[in-house]
């Protein structure tokens, strides 16, 4: 019988069998790209964390890594009261209640006695605002480790008026103007030490009374008096405290 020569040289080639795929990897393969990753993230952490650790290591405890660029210009200047854009409007015959709510409570921390007759640390008169002799108490902002240096024995504010057209009479205090005996301020990592040292301020008062007009507006600048303090960059708030105020609604005598 013969032999179908054909049949006899066919080949059968038959596909494995495949087990579950997802997104074309089986299981082995996402096993493997799972510890993959894991590894890979961990390796990160501990990188990252180690170069955290070695940057803390040479990080001063009680101080402020970088101050040079506070330190070489100076300041700025602190304000209360404080209104948006240093624009003051008040009616002369009910002078905002916040304004003086807030030197109250300012003036509180340093055990003040504002209950004198008269002047800027009169509560009586609230602190000048109701009577058109409103005051402005300035205060610079810390800087770890600077104090400033005096001219001609006192750190203080020259106030002058700006290109306005009443001029009231400007008044700076109390006496040799900032306490500094205070400075240097030293930051500590404990918050209460931070919290007691209180920056030494100084008033303006703005006495406009004998300005007989109906409305009146001032432009103020004041401008830190001090030998390593800059002043002369006006496009940078270092020492300066340029403010507007307008008196309205009153009745002239």
């Amino acid at each position: 019988m013969g032999v179908d020569e054909s049949a006899q040289g066919e080949t059968t080639t038959k596909t494995p069998k495949k087990g579950f795929t997802f997104l074309s990897r089986d299981i082995c393969g996402w096993v493997q790209l799972v510890v993959f990753y894991i590894f890979f993230y961990l390796g990160l952490a501990v990188f990252f964390m180690g170069l955290l650790m070695f940057a803390l290591h040479f990080y001063p405890e009680n101080e402020p890594v970088f101050t040079d660029y506070l330190t070489h210009r100076g300041p700025g200047l602190n304000v209360v009261p404080k209104v948006k854009n240093n624009d003051y409007e008040i009616d002369a015959n009910n002078a905002p209640q916040a304004f003086k709510d807030a030197i109250y409570e300012m003036l509180k921390d340093y055990n003040t006695d504002t209950m004198i007759e008269s002047g800027c640390l009169s509560n009586k008169t609230g602190f000048g605002w109701d009577d058109r002799k409103p005051c402005f108490f300035l205060r610079m902002n810390k800087i770890n480790k600077w104090e400033p240096e005096p001219i001609d024995g006192e750190v203080t504010v020259e106030c002058k008026h700006h290109r306005t057209k009443h001029e009231a009479k400007i008044t700076v205090g109390p006496g040799k103007g900032f306490d500094i005996s205070k400075y240097p301020y030293e930051s500590s990592r404990d918050q209460k030490e931070n919290d007691e040292w209180k920056a030494p301020y100084i008033f303006v008062q703005v006495d406009t009374t004998a300005v007989n007009a109906d409305s009146q507006f001032y432009r103020i600048d004041c401008r830190l008096k001090a030998g390593n303090v800059e002043t002369e960059d006006e496009s940078m708030n270092v020492g300066r405290f340029h403010f507007k105020l307008k008196i309205k609604c009153f009745t002239v005598h």
